[in-house]
């Protein structure tokens, strides 16, 4: 196999990871929207069901501590929801680039052992039966 197949072998090793990668991100894209519908569906349900609870509610205190117990957990979640997408995220492209480095890493030997493969053929190291 010419060093040009290798090369280009290499190459679409690196574009088929990277293409992995955007599925990966897609799906994880998709399912993160299922999921944020799911949440919304939730957030409906238990606004539905305080919305019936205050206006059953005679006093008003009572209304507004509920409604603030609802924002605080809003506020939370929303907050929870973008600290663990950044941490994906960050994680996704972590693996990029270890991958990255990794393949980067395996050209590199792959280029060395051609060269002290080449340097055998020119008779500048050992024979075909390991003799010097």
């Amino acid at each position: 196999m010419s060093d040009d197949e290798r090369r280009e072998r290499e190459l679409n090793r690196i574009v088929e990871t990277l293409a992995r990668v955007a599925e990966q991100r897609e799906r994880d894209a998709a399912e993160s929207a299922a999921r944020d519908r799911q949440r919304e569906r939730q957030i409906d349900f238990i606004l539905e069901q305080q919305a019936r609870d205050i206006a059953g509610d005679a006093r008003r205190d009572r209304r507004l501590d509920r409604i603030e117990r609802i924002a605080k957990l809003f506020v939370n979640a929303g907050r929870r929801a973008r600290r663990e997408a950044l941490d994906q995220d960050r994680r996704i492209t972590a693996l990029v680039e270890a991958q990255l480095h990794t393949e980067a890493t395996v050209v590199q030997l792959a280029n060395t052992v051609r060269a002290i493969a080449t340097g055998r053929d020119n008779g500048n190291g050992a024979g075909n039966n390991g003799e010097v």
